[in-house]
């Protein structure tokens, strides 16, 4: 169960930096790291639950 989980984690964590990029205007381009964007946010990682 435990590999089950932690990939259902990894694609929420996908599909949330996604969205959050999209609401940003942020493209692949600019280069920003996904923990630039949790702090520019506040949300916490994904790691953190």
């Amino acid at each position: 169960m435990r590999v089950k989980s932690k990939i259902h984690r990894e694609k929420v964590h996908a599909f949330m930096m996604r969205h959050l990029r999209s609401i940003m205007r942020i493209t692949w381009m600019d280069k920003v790291t996904n923990k630039e964007i949790l702090e520019r946010t506040g949300l916490p990682s994904m790691e953190d639950f």
